[in-house]
């Protein structure tokens, strides 16, 4: 059996030995993040090191996952005498990527990295203390990418007061194994995209360099020639975020469908819920953010956002409008119905405003 066959098998192994997530048992007085908030680290923008050996296999990773769930890995897996894979590859859209040449990889895929992490718990957790900011929990880990016949060691799980750093380590005893997850908002990974639209477009010289780099942070296309390539089919939701000078937030009301009046919106894009935006209520510029994936959708928390006004609101692009909440106790912003071109489209918004909000897409027919 060669190492291409090993790695389909761990691969089937790390998944179907996951057991049904369990409550978090506490084994002291301190208050601790639930397995909810723990296991929504796996699901975040993060950076992560995986190392792992025993008897004569060993396997290394490292690299990070984006705010989409594209990701970045290099590394190797090696029998000791046998036979070594190395590899250095992107993942988007369900299909790896060989870095070097950006061609689809067919025979030399990497064990993806993320199934690892999302299904190294299995089972529930147990709180054992708390001191210097550092959470321990005591957890069943599954080492199934090293150890596919035992497939579980007992492990310490540590995370941070501010959950921006996550250790998973094996008892030494029974395997050396471990896994880092840093917490950071990485881009989405760049892959060829067939573009689908092509746009002119009016504005200052400045403002059309940042559409340029609003593009390009969310991954939908890029400025060539005077003309706006898009990796996108909708064009209402390109000129919706892509014409609108700032992320803003608005109070608003609800009004019957058949409203004709000014600054009507929808919630997310659904005529059904039509709504007049009353009043402006603030801007945000801000990479100080959170994704998390909610089923087929996506919510954006900001942080550290200081509100002058908190009353019912949505974030709105366009005639797109989206549900917003403002929390004055964390200063966090949370923006939720977006899809992955919305919510990439939204984060270069907050990113990247323009100066004079002028600018404007020109479809051509």
């Amino acid at each position: 059996m060669n190492i291409k066959s090993v790695i389909c098998i761990f691969a089937v192994i790390i998944i179907s030995s996951c057991a049904k997530n369990q409550a978090v048992t506490q084994g002291g007085a301190d208050p601790c993040p639930t397995e909810e908030q723990l296991r929504q680290f796996f699901s975040s923008s993060y950076e992560f090191e995986i190392s792992a050996q025993k008897n004569i296999l060993s396997f290394q990773e490292k690299g990070y996952r984006d705010v989409a769930g594209g990701v970045s890995v290099s590394g190797f897996m090696e029998i000791k005498g046998e036979d070594k894979l190395e590899y250095d590859h992107l993942f988007f859209d369900g299909t790896w990527y060989k870095r070097k040449d950006l061609k689809r990889e067919t025979y030399n895929q990497p064990v993806d990295p993320t199934g690892i992490i999302e299904n190294s718990i299995i089972g529930g957790l147990k709180h054992l203390s708390h001191e210097k900011g550092i959470h321990r929990y005591e957890i069943e880990m599954n080492v199934a990418v090293v150890d596919p016949l035992n497939y579980s060691a007992k492990g310490i799980l540590t995370v941070d007061d501010k959950m921006s750093r996550m250790t998973l380590e094996a008892d030494k005893s029974q395997v050396d194994y471990r896994i880092i997850l840093k917490k950071k908002n990485f881009k989405p990974v760049k892959v060829p995209k067939e573009a689908m639209l092509s746009c002119g477009f009016s504005g200052s010289k400045k403002d059309v360099e940042i559409l340029g780099m609003r593009l390009e942070e969310a991954n939908a296309g890029s400025v060539k020639n005077k003309k706006a390539e898009l990796t996108m089919s909708d064009f209402s939701i390109a000129e919706a975020f892509l014409e609108e000078d700032s992320l803003s937030f608005y109070s608003y009301e609800y009004v019957d469908p058949s409203y004709e009046g000014d600054c009507i919106a929808f919630v997310q894009g659904d005529v059904r819920n039509t709504l007049v935006k009353t009043e402006k209520l603030f801007t945000v510029k801000s990479s100080d953010y959170e994704v998390f994936p909610k089923g087929r959708e996506y919510e954006v928390v900001f942080k550290n956002v200081n509100a002058e006004r908190n009353e019912r609101m949505v974030m709105a692009a366009g005639n797109f409008a989206f549900p917003a909440e403002y929390e004055p106790n964390t200063k966090n912003l949370r923006i939720g119905g977006l899809n992955e071109e919305e919510m990439l489209l939204l984060l270069s918004l907050a990113e990247y405003p323009y100066l004079n909000g002028k600018t404007e897409l020109i479809k051509e027919e």
